[in-house]
């Protein structure tokens, strides 16, 4: 069983849903005036899903829900705790923050999915 459980990777069909997705959180949060809120939402929206995307595998596992669950939390507490403010911000401000966030997320799913799978 443990074995053989692995991480997948995204196709065009899944990134076009994750663009989508975020997209949708962008739009939300930008109709409202709040440009930073809605870059970091959007950026946190497609960082679970990829992350959630990629470890779907194990799914039949109780810590994958674990995982996905205290992340989605993490996430929602840095976006709604941390100042953002109202102004739109560069993407090579962003960009490394999102790339931080991926790494540490798949990290954390994949010590502890890897662990408890076997």
């Amino acid at each position: 069983m443990s074995s053989t459980l692995r991480f997948r990777g995204a196709s065009r069909k899944t990134g076009l849903w994750v663009g989508l997705c975020g997209l949708l959180v962008y739009v939300l949060f930008a109709l409202q005036g709040k440009m930073g809120l809605a870059m970091a939402g959007s950026v946190s929206v497609a960082v679970l899903l990829v992350v959630g995307y990629g470890a779907w595998n194990f799914r039949h596992l109780r810590a994958f829900w674990y995982v996905m669950v205290v992340l989605a939390v993490a996430h929602l507490a840095l976006v709604v705790l941390v100042p953002w403010g109202d102004e739109h911000m560069p993407g090579f401000v962003l960009v490394p923050i999102g790339i931080l966030d991926f790494a540490l997320s798949l990290f954390c799913a994949h010590s502890v999915l890897k662990r408890y799978a076997g």
